[in-house]
């Protein structure tokens, strides 16, 4: 998965890659105040994304 794709699949979450960090990051809307989860793939972002939506 591209981070095309994935911005496509799941819009409204913003996603980036972190030059100092090396991962991917994104920023979750959650019923509590929005949550930072990364990964170190695309496809790893999106695990953690489909994580924190589902919390």
């Amino acid at each position: 998965m591209t981070v095309f794709e994935l911005r496509r699949r799941l819009p409204g979450i913003h996603c980036w890659w972190g030059i100092w960090t090396g991962e991917w990051w994104a920023l979750v809307p959650a019923p509590r105040g929005h949550r930072l989860v990364h990964a170190a793939t695309v496809d790893g972002l999106a695990r953690e994304i489909t994580t924190a939506l589902a919390e």
